[in-house]
């Protein structure tokens, strides 16, 4: 008796006119069906094309064209129904894409990418996805980012979260179009898809952004400026925040005049010359910025002797400012010392008009003194004098004969003494006028005599004097002042000489010394002078300190004119000629700040060891493009207050990961479809039937889990095999009175007919059985 094996195949076309491929597993490439079959590297690079830019659908959209055109153009496999003809082309196609991706692996996977990025390239970066999903985008990456626990900047949050729901979309879509089956079997694919774009999605812009920020890093003139100075600074022993901190304190101290570059150590010194000897933006910034600071430097030292050597009694404030802005010349000193002058003996008249009145006690040193020729000279001219004052001489209190002998008639007041000193004055000038300066050194013995008397007698006269000691003694003050930078006289003696001086003497010398200061500087014919040289060394600092009024003003300016020459230093180190072989050196360390800078900006970033190697290949050019675009920030560094602050705020910005929506779309599309067009296609349920027909046979139940680990299946397929396996039971074990009733119970049970064969059976009606 024939069995159903001998009947003739009544379903699904005719077998003998049908390819091998046709009828195999789908999970079974056709490569291995027919050997002798190949498919080139273009066309599976084509076949990618089409597999990305259709979400995967690309065998559905064809295989239906096909069997809808077979009756005219007679297109693709022959069917007596389209459904039919559908079913064999698809076959037919997907055992062309796994042939291709196993064939041209390559091809076949660039394929696939290019075309999951046409369409972001042709819409300027929008997203394929409908308007529904965009909208559904936006508040799934708010979600994320909220939810993101790492310290993201917030738009990089933003954008993980779009790019996962993008990615979402874009690998549930291949995943539905790229499974095999109906919508429930596709379904696990479509889900696996979705989670594995998602991830992609929102893994790209994190990678694309850490991109961003290395090449941001790398062309950021402000993130290679902040690294040269962190190095400099690292070999000078300091910390950024120490430097930042010295460099304000610096401009609180000295504003207008001090640059960060004071504040930091030989190697911060040696990069502010390097930029200054190398051509370019940078030097034609530094070399201003220190020429004109280093122009005003006598205006500055200037106005802190005038404003250190004022004590809080002196009354030539205003007078004496007036020198501080000159240029040093005889008449500023002169019009200040006539002004001081004029103010002092204001102030101390009415001390001298009280001081006049009180006696002097005759004693035998009075008395010696008088027997001196040029105190007897004098005492004939006070009377002349006084009348030439308008005021009254009480002298007379001796009988002064013409052979200098004398009788005393009265005691003598300090006024009439005081007239006498005066006329001391003015012989002690006359004399030093004409060179004679040995005899005015005696009568200025015999005039401190004199005054030392009077002060004891008169404490008035004694107060009156510290305020106004005269013109001469003032002037003899100036005069004394205007020594300070001869070697005749050491610092030791000349602060032993101002001990004895009164305020207003000291007053004068101190105006002296002032306009002498000023003349030195002011005649000193370089353009950039380095006027601290009159002044550093230590016995000029001590002259000077000695003059001063008070402790915190010798603090003050021991600390000013250590700041001077120091910006004197860097100027000549920066702007001059000398240490050679140092700036050679300088010059040599600075070529290799292009590849240590990338580095650095490139560390820990996923994109790090790309661009190391570029950097690490790339040319002198590279580097010396980079060098020139940083020098400029540097300088301003350097030189400008708040330079740094502002560096580094450019540098965060430059090497924030920000990918733009182009990359973030595109990327995740792509990223997805890279991963589904690389992974194994899992086996299909129609595939797993065999598998579970297989124990339900011998009676045993199966253990889904077990089949889903074996065989690389979701235990969604397996679950779903198993149902059909036993509808497949149900049916292959009845018997039908005709084909269409047996083709009616596959569709009904779901089964594919092209997996069964339908054959007259045994009985006389038709049987169900399955070709594997």
């Amino acid at each position: 008796m024939a069995s159903w094996k001998d009947a003739p195949v009544v379903g699904g076309g005719s077998e003998q006119g049908q390819s091998a491929w046709e009828h195999a597993p789908i999970e079974q490439p056709a490569a291995q069906q027919d050997a002798g079959v190949g498919i080139g590297a273009g066309r599976s690079l084509l076949r990618g094309i089409n597999d990305g830019l259709t979400f995967g659908f690309a065998d559905e959209i064809s295989s239906a064209a096909s069997a809808a055109l077979n009756p005219i153009l007679g297109t693709g496999n022959d069917g007596d129904t389209w459904r039919e003809r559908y079913d064999l082309n698809v076959e037919g196609e997907r055992a062309l894409d796994r042939q291709a991706r196993e064939q041209n692996p390559a091809a076949s996977a660039l394929g696939g990418v290019t075309g999951g990025l046409l369409p972001m390239v042709a819409t300027g970066g929008a997203s394929l996805l409908p308007s529904a999903g965009k909208a559904a985008a936006g508040p799934l990456s708010r979600a994320a980012s909220q939810a993101a626990a790492a310290p993201i900047a917030p738009s990089l949050k933003q954008a993980a979260g779009e790019g996962a729901a993008i990615g979402a979309g874009y690998g549930g879509l291949y995943g539905l179009g790229s499974a095999e089956g109906d919508l429930m079997e596709r379904a696990p694919a479509a889900a696996e898809g979705a989670v594995l774009g998602a991830a992609v999605g929102a893994g790209v812009p994190a990678v694309l952004g850490a991109g961003r920020a290395a090449v941001g890093a790398l062309r950021s003139p402000e993130r290679s400026a902040v690294h040269q100075v962190e190095r400099a600074l690292e070999r000078d022993g300091m910390t950024i925040d120490q430097f930042r901190r010295q460099a304000d304190e610096l401009q609180q101290r000295y504003p207008g005049a001090a640059m960060p570059a004071d504040a930091g150590g030989e190697n911060i010194q040696g990069l502010l010359e390097r930029v200054a000897q190398t051509p370019g933006a940078g030097r034609s910034q530094v070399i201003p910025a220190l020429t004109e600071r280093q122009q005003a430097q006598p205006q500055r030292i200037t106005e802190a002797l005038q404003d250190l050597s004022k004590s809080e009694r002196d009354s030539f404030s205003r007078a004496a400012e007036d020198l501080g802005r000159a240029t040093g010349s005889q008449r500023s000193a002169y019009q200040a010392v006539e002004e001081a002058m004029a103010q002092r003996s204001r102030d101390a008249q009415p001390l001298y008009a009280k001081a006049y009145q009180e006696p002097v006690p005759w004693t035998h040193e009075l008395e010696d003194l008088f027997k001196r020729p040029v105190m007897q000279e004098a005492y004939r001219a006070a009377e002349r004098r006084a009348g030439n004052e308008g005021r009254e001489f009480y002298g007379r209190f001796i009988d002064l004969k013409e052979d200098g002998t004398f009788t005393r008639q009265s005691v003598p007041s300090t006024g009439d003494l005081d007239f006498i000193k005066k006329t001391l004055d003015s012989k002690v000038g006359t004399l030093e006028r004409a060179g004679d300066y040995s005899e005015a050194r005696v009568i200025k013995g015999i005039r401190t005599k004199l005054i030392d008397m009077m002060d004891a007698a008169s404490p008035t006269y004694r107060q009156a004097r510290a305020a106004w000691a005269g013109p001469s003694q003032y002037i003899d003050a100036v005069d004394s002042g205007r020594t300070i930078l001869s070697r005749n006289i050491s610092a030791e003696e000349l602060a032993a000489n101002l001990g004895r001086l009164s305020p207003s003497e000291l007053e004068g010398f101190r105006i002296g010394a002032v306009s002498a200061i000023v003349n030195k500087m002011g005649n000193d014919p370089a353009k950039m002078a380095d006027v601290t040289k009159y002044l550093r060394s230590k016995e000029m600092r001590a002259k000077v300190a000695a003059m001063l009024p008070d402790d915190a003003a010798r603090q003050r300016w021991s600390d000013l004119l250590d700041f001077e020459v120091g910006a004197s230093t860097t100027a000549g180190r920066s702007l001059g000629n000398s240490a050679t072989a140092r700036r050679a050196a300088e010059m040599a360390d600075a070529d290799s700040i292009g590849g240590d800078l990338v580095l650095s900006a490139l560390a820990g970033t996923p994109v790090g060891s790309l661009f190391s190697q570029f950097i690490n290949k790339a040319g002198r050019s590279v580097r010396d493009s980079l060098r020139s675009g940083s020098d400029r920030t540097v300088a301003d560094v350097l030189t400008q207050p708040g330079g740094l602050a502002t560096a580094q705020e450019a540098a965060a910005r430059a090497g924030q990961a920000l990918p733009p929506p182009l990359l973030i779309t595109g990327g995740a599309g792509a990223g997805t479809v890279q991963a589904n067009t690389e992974r194994s296609a899992r086996p299909t349920i129609n595939s797993l039937i065999p598998t579970v027909r297989q124990q339900l046979v011998a009676g045993v139940e199966p253990d889904i889990s077990a089949i889903a680990k074996e065989t690389g299946a979701t235990q969604v397929a397996v679950r779903r095999a198993l149902y059909l396996a036993k509808k497949e039971q149900e049916v292959t074990a009845a018997n039908y009175q005709n084909q269409l009733q047996a083709r009616n119970a596959l569709n009904k049970a779901g089964l594919a007919q092209g997996d069964y064969l339908i054959a007259r059976g045994t009985s006389g009606g038709w049987e169900i059985n399955a070709k594997n």
